[in-house]
């Protein structure tokens, strides 16, 4: 049996030395990429919440593989022509996408995805992007500060972006968060039907518009220094991606990718304050309404106070919107009522009087006064990790609901009789968010 020329052999493993290679690269920053972006998808498939393509998975996928892409392509950049850094970081970004997303597209055929097509464009907007400015960042870092300084710096870049929208969360009204790293957090895990609306689409094109520009950055330096003098279309292209990101920056309010309360009130149109509460109003809401709602709020205030044996420090701020769209519009809950009870304010949208939810979003706020840590919530670590169970069953004790007839202790009773009560250690801790709702609310109020 003869052997094969030398040459043939080569050509017949070229091909397979190839894949290999792009399965398994020489380059550690992108091995490092693919075990880590493994081992992230794997996790996920473990859970029923993000085991399927979605908004909270691709928040996760943000949050967790933005510094890592950073930092990964900020090494592989380093000391490297601009053209070919940014290959790296292209290749690197892609990665870290495609690995997780495809393990969650397997994991679909075991785990039900109700809209496979809307949970797949929601991951592409929501952590896609990002993942490329995330690369675009770290090939610039790298050529920019060489070596462990710059591999620091890229990866600290997303994580102090996601900090500041945390912050964005804890400071203003609004309960959505849109980050250029992290992606897009909605807001609420019980608004059903959120879909992808123009404020993701034109918060993404600005993601798109700063990840052009570093990358354009990046494709004139090397070592820190420039290759040569940048073309003017080059220049132009670059100015005019910077000029459209910061422009869309500047509108935030107005393209609905953040919130303040002034913008908040000057929407609304009217405000009325109360002897405990300060009312937000739509401007053209009757003058003999209006005073309805502000008497309500007090009464609502003085029996928490009452009822909880404590007192309220500060006015209520109670906005009330004219439908949940406009809710959904300026703080992120939509047919969700919403109480911040570190910022003294509950959200929700005009109804019947007496309004049927305002009394449980108030105990949120007056139960404030006896809790700690940074959201003034129930839970363990000095308030620092809420308990859901806890938060809502206090709410729901002192309101005091009636459903179908039946207070919080009988619909415990009637979930008994027909063994479908959840456990003690279910109601309370995060397992709260797992339950349905109205089995949660009443099994943690009647506790």
């Amino acid at each position: 049996m003869s052997t094969p020329p030398i040459g043939t052999q080569s050509k017949e493993q070229g091909p397979r030395a190839r894949a290999l290679a792009l399965l398994w690269p020489s380059d550690r920053g992108v091995r490092v990429v693919i075990v880590v972006a493994t081992i992230v998808g794997i996790a996920l498939s473990f859970s029923r919440l993000l085991g399927v393509h979605g908004v909270e998975s691709s928040l996760v996928l943000g949050v967790v593989l933005s510094p890592v892409v950073a930092a990964a392509s900020a090494a592989s950049s380093s000391g490297r022509s601009g053209i070919k850094g940014l290959q790296r970081a292209l290749g690197i970004a892609l990665r870290a996408f495609f690995i997780p997303v495809g393990i969650l597209a397997l994991n679909q055929l075991r785990v039900r995805n109700c809209e496979p097509l809307l949970g797949l464009s929601t991951v592409a907007l929501g952590s896609g992007p990002g993942l490329l400015l995330a690369a675009s960042t770290g090939a610039l870092t790298g050529n920019l500060i060489p070596g462990r300084r710059g591999v620091t710096l890229a990866a600290l870049i997303p994580i102090v972006s996601a900090l500041l929208g945390l912050y964005s969360f804890w400071s203003t009204p609004a309960i959505f968060v849109y980050d250029h790293f992290a992606g897009w957090f909605p807001g609420t895990l019980y608004d059903e039907g959120v879909h992808i609306g123009i404020p993701l689409l034109t918060f993404r094109l600005a993601t798109l518009a700063w990840a052009g520009a570093l990358a354009l950055v990046a494709l004139r330096t090397v070592g820190g220094e420039p290759l040569q003098r940048p073309s003017l279309p080059l220049a132009l292209l670059a100015t005019a991606l910077i000029a459209a990101a910061m422009t869309t920056r500047a509108y935030g309010p107005d393209l609905a990718h953040r919130s303040n309360a002034e913008s908040i009130q000057e929407a609304l149109g009217r405000t009325l304050r109360g002897e405990r509460c300060i009312v937000h109003l739509p401007r053209e809401l009757s003058p003999s309404r209006a005073r309805r709602l502000v008497e309500d709020c007090d009464y609502r205030v003085f029996r928490a106070e009452d009822a909880l044996g404590v007192t309220q420090d500060v006015p209520v701020h109670a906005y009330f919107y004219r439908s949940a769209s406009e809710k959904q519009r300026w703080m992120g809950a939509g047919r969700t009522y919403i109480a911040k009870p570190w910022r003294a304010e509950v959200h929700l949208q005009l109804g019947e009087w007496p309004h049927r939810v305002l009394a449980h979003e108030i105990v949120h706020v007056v139960a404030s006064n006896a809790a700690d840590g940074p959201f003034r919530v129930g839970g363990q670590l000095g308030g620092w990790m809420p308990d859901p169970g806890l938060i809502e069953g206090i709410a729901v004790a002192i309101e005091w609901p009636e459903r179908d007839g039946l207070d919080p202790h009988q619909q415990v009773h009637a979930m008994m009789e027909l063994d479908r009560a959840p456990a003690l250690e279910q109601v309370m801790g995060l397992s709260f968010l797992t339950l349905p709702a109205r089995q949660a609310y009443s099994s943690a109020g009647s506790f």
